[in-house]
């Protein structure tokens, strides 16, 4: 490979972009937040469905991105994914969610209504280089096998009240079980 370090500093600086930059365990609820459970179950639905479809959807369909992830999320991956491309890099395979779990729901005195969800992720997707090397890390840059499961807690946020939801962000929390924990 040409330029091993180059590529390496690039999937780096996606990971974390398209993780919106979370290096914290736990998201920190702006000033004047109210912390209480979503109103209907269709809110813990419709988020659920909103991680499965966003983490199990085609990587080189920009359609599925754009219906799954908030604007913000989407200023953060479209310039690394451009570079990405423009360095030969591409994208193969899906994940595949095996399960999720509805987490905190927050509503702000200002902003949008969030919510969080686990999922269990079996990484498939794999970033390979112009030289056909795989370069896929984790959140932290370290190398990532095909098939690992990893819990990862997706921050949700939505535009008109809970009929839908967008991804925000993403952070890898650690391994996860295909058995769902109760």
């Amino acid at each position: 490979m040409r330029n091993r370090p180059a590529a390496a500093a690039l999937l780096l600086a996606t990971t974390a972009l398209a993780a919106g930059c979370n290096s914290s365990d736990e998201p920190t609820p702006p000033p004047g937040t109210t912390i209480s459970a979503p109103p209907t179950a269709q809110y813990l639905e419709t988020s659920e469905q909103t991680v499965t479809k966003g983490a199990e959807r085609d990587p080189n369909d920009p359609k599925t991105k754009q219906e799954a992830y908030s604007e913000s999320l989407l200023k953060q991956t479209d310039p690394v994914e451009a570079q990405m491309k423009k360095r030969g890099i591409t994208v193969k395979g899906r994940d595949e969610v095996l399960w999720t779990k509805p987490g905190a729901y927050e509503k702000p005195d200002i902003g949008d209504e969030q919510t969080t969800v686990d999922a269990c992720v079996v990484r498939n997707s794999r970033f390979i280089d112009e030289d056909g090397n795989d370069i896929t890390a984790d959140q932290k840059g370290n190398p990532l096998e095909k098939g690992t499961k990893t819990l990862i807690r997706y921050t949700l946020t939505t535009p008109d009240g809970g009929k839908t939801w967008l991804i925000d962000s993403w952070t890898e929390k650690g391994a996860c079980d295909a058995q769902q924990p109760s």
